[in-house]
């Protein structure tokens, strides 16, 4: 059955656009259909990662800066769509902002692994090794259920020991949560 709603024709439509590796049509769907409801989670996700793939880290920003005033501090998704903010403004080189926003998203949403990694990315991008290693052990709980991309931020946290020349701890965390696959995944 074919719908007619707006959300759903540019949903689609993106997904369609991204299934035919046409990345810039399916943000400029999402781009409609935010600018439409600009607290549609999904899409803003969507749009997320599609940037993040397409190595667009400006455009990731901007467009969460377009929706960040239509979400208020209290609601609970806020701390996702901070958590995207995050790890844009790190991406873009404002890491100051990034962690600021990030410890304020996990602080919203504890569970957040994405703004968790978020502020392990400013860490490891200033060399602040040690602070990170801190950092992702007191947020573990928030990380620890998240499947697949549990591996990636453990992945980080070997990157940091890696700083660190501690190559031992590195190759042991890699060997025990990122190389193990995971059931259900």
């Amino acid at each position: 059955r074919q719908r007619d709603e707006p959300r759903e024709r540019h949903l689609l439509a993106a997904l369609s656009a991204w299934r035919q590796n046409r990345p810039h049509l399916a943000v400029a769907e999402f781009d409609a259909l935010l600018a439409n409801d600009p607290r549609d989670l999904l899409a803003l996700k969507l749009q997320h990662g599609l940037l993040l793939m397409a190595g667009e880290p400006q455009r990731m920003r901007a467009s969460l800066e377009r929706v960040l005033p239509a979400w208020p501090a209290d609601l609970a998704e806020t701390g996702f769509v901070l958590g995207c903010y995050a790890f844009s403004l790190e991406e873009t080189g404002a890491f100051d902002r990034a962690e600021a926003v990030g410890r304020r998203a996990v602080a919203m949403q504890a569970d957040d692994a994405w703004a968790i990694h978020a502020v392990a990315h400013v860490f490891e991008s200033l060399g602040r090794a040690r602070e990170g290693l801190t950092w992702l052990d007191a947020q573990a709980a928030g990380y620890a259920d998240c499947n697949v991309f549990r591996g990636h931020v453990h992945w980080h946290r070997a990157l940091l020991r890696f700083q660190l020349d501690d190559f031992g701890a590195a190759l042991d965390i890699y060997d025990e949560h990122i190389a193990t696959p995971w059931a259900g995944d």
